[in-house]
């Protein structure tokens, strides 16, 4: 929140059929290019716990960035406030 960096633009870029999945390997890329240097460890707990159930190999990337716009506002709350 500090840095105020919204990921969900540059981790779309890995993702031109928007499925809202992109590779693990270029999530974590991501994410560091974005100087959010975590350690491996960190990562790992991530990558594990944005895990898509159908391919293993993808991280959900929507979900993570739904939870990360969420420290800044909350969805919808125009809607029902």
């Amino acid at each position: 929140m500090r840095a105020r960096i919204r990921l969900g633009e540059f981790l779309q870029d890995h993702d031109p059929l928007r499925k809202g999945t992109i590779e693990a390997t270029k999530f974590r890329t991501t994410l560091y290019a974005q100087k959010l240097q975590l350690t491996t460890e960190e990562y790992q707990k991530l990558e594990d716990h944005y895990r898509d159930a159908v391919d293993p190999m993808k991280i959900r990337y929507h979900d993570f960035n739904q939870d990360i716009e969420n420290i800044f506002t909350l969805k919808d709350l125009e809607k029902n406030p």
